[in-house]
């Protein structure tokens, strides 16, 4: 039986991008630590900094991603109450159709509606 050649995911290649970016982050961080101690900053107020500038971008990360997802539910709730807000056929048919019907209702001027073979129609 032939060995098969393994072919690589997209999970597992996202797995082995992420291993590598963190790899790097974490090489620049031991860089930029270094790069304050070789300044004269003591080694535990490099570290101290390192790990206030961790929290502030994951704070401000959380905070984008709170406002993201807020505005995402917004979005639905208007979307849903939009379909859910429709009007029946019924209403959105125009309830008289001739003009007889239209003549019978109260106030009705038949210059308004263009109805040239009543009575009181009065051509300008």
């Amino acid at each position: 039986m032939a060995a098969q050649k393994f072919t690589a995911g997209f999970g597992y290649q996202l797995g082995r991008g992420a291993k590598r970016a963190i790899g790097a982050y974490l090489r620049y961080e031991q860089h930029v630590e270094s790069w304050l101690i070789y300044q004269g900053v003591p080694p535990i107020a490099a570290g101290l900094f390192l790990a206030s500038v961790k929290f502030a971008l994951l704070g401000v990360l959380f905070y984008s991603a709170t406002w993201l997802l807020l505005i995402v539910a917004a979005v639905l709730v208007i979307s849903k109450l939009d379909g859910a807000a429709t009007f029946s056929e019924a209403v959105d048919e125009w309830p008289l159709t001739t003009y007889s019907e239209l003549r019978n209702t109260p106030g009705y001027d038949p210059n308004l509606y263009n109805d040239i073979s009543h009575e009181q129609y009065i051509d300008d």
